[in-house]
């Protein structure tokens, strides 16, 4: 019971770590120091290979195939915690967004970490979810998929004949993905993407109503939208979601 309870505290003060990460604050302008982001997000990588180490060292020794999943599932999860310290390493704390996409990412992996080998080290000890977490960072990841699907119903507007008319489309779908509440929770990458293509299509809007027509400079942002909006849709394969959409699906045909 005691090797238990010290695995349930560990991992607690792991998710708790994990949690506390947010890099948002590097976006701001003037931007805080970026040295105690990487410390932070370093000490988190630190505590939750100290947990998944104990939920290994608690299933080591046990005769059964479950234990031997709970024990996978720990052993990749510190791998790929290994990985994510690896990069966190190698960012110059110089490079501010590079910074905040790096420890951003760092939140994300650990979390997914903790939560595969949360899950089956619970039914292994019969044991309660030990927070929930989970079913927040799922909320959000249905609210920024539902945010990336009206983007891309957007784009499929902007396929037009003028050129003009289209990159005006774009920005406004670019506006109304900004003003929605999910914005906020999107990965800080995507934020500053969305960011740089707002800002380059206003000027390119604003110096042709002037007269200044860039037509090459508009197909140029007007692609640049497109991969974005491609890319918005790898949403769907995050763990969370798919989780989320085997178990409506599994609900679904038990019901039908």
């Amino acid at each position: 019971m005691e090797a238990r309870t010290r695995c349930l505290e560990i991992f607690g003060a792991a998710v708790q770590a994990a949690l506390a990460i947010d890099a948002r604050r590097l976006e701001g302008d003037p931007a805080p120091p970026c040295e105690p982001f990487l410390a932070g997000a370093r000490e988190a990588l630190c505590l939750g290979r100290e947990a998944l180490g104990v939920v290994l060292e608690r299933v080591e020794g046990m005769d059964s195939a479950f234990a031997e999943r709970v024990g996978d599932a720990a052993f990749m999860g510190r791998f790929a915690l290994k990985q994510l310290d690896g990069e966190l390493e190698q960012v110059p704390s110089s490079e501010r967004w590079e910074v905040a996409r790096r420890v951003d990412k760092t939140r994300r992996g650990l979390l997914r970490s903790l939560r595969n080998a949360e899950v089956l080290m619970c039914r292994l000890f019969d044991l309660p979810p030990l927070s929930t977490y989970h079913y927040d960072e799922v909320a959000v990841a249905l609210e920024t998929r539902a945010a990336y699907h009206s983007l891309q119903r957007g784009a499929a507007r902007t396929h037009g004949p003028d050129l003009w008319e289209n990159l005006r489309v774009a920005s406004n779908s670019l506006a109304k993905l900004a003003g929605r509440d999910a914005y906020q929770a999107l990965r800080i990458y995507d934020r500053r993407t969305l960011h740089e293509l707002r800002r380059r299509m206003r000027e390119l809007i604003t110096a042709h109503s002037r007269g200044e027509k860039d037509a090459q400079g508009a197909s140029w942002v007007l692609g640049e939208y497109h991969n974005f909006v491609e890319i918005a849709q790898e949403v769907n394969k995050r763990p969370e979601l798919i989780e989320h959409d085997r178990v409506v699906l599994t609900r679904l045909q038990r019901d039908w």
